[in-house]
């Protein structure tokens, strides 16, 4: 009989302990340094629809998803992240901020994800390089 997971290689992901203050400020501050250096929250150049869906992997605590949603108050975000605390966070602060356009989700994105071919506009995946194995 084999176990659930045989199969599937165990998870490169790094994951904080949002207990962890001082790392949850440190990946905060990680996203506005990137996000000023990019010029925007944006690709430059990059036009979306009105209404567009936009995915942020690995999103962590959320903050470039949130900056999204507040900007782009006619769009739908979405963050994914391994974990389930990193999520919770991110949805108290999305809560916060009374931020109803954001949504945070538990997903593994080294496995499918749980969304239908072509339903984002856009997806950011800029730190995720830290955990992606090449494909065997």
């Amino acid at each position: 009989m084999s176990k659930p997971d045989e199969g599937i290689p165990p998870s490169t992901y790094y994951v904080i302990d949002p207990e962890q203050v001082a790392e949850l400020a440190h990946l905060m501050q990680q996203e506005r340094v990137v996000t000023e250096g990019m010029g925007g929250l944006l690709p430059e150049g990059q036009e979306l629809p009105e209404d567009g869906r936009v995915l942020d992997l690995a999103c962590g605590p959320g903050g470039w998803a949130m900056e999204v949603a507040f900007t782009y108050p006619q769009m739908s975000v979405y963050g994914v992240d391994i974990s389930p605390s990193l999520i919770e966070y991110a949805r108290g602060q999305a809560q916060a901020r009374h931020l109803e356009n954001v949504h945070f989700r538990v997903m593994n994105i080294m496995q499918p994800l749980a969304f239908p071919v072509s339903f984002f506009d856009l997806i950011n995946a800029r730190f995720i390089a830290w955990f992606m194995v090449p494909a065997a």
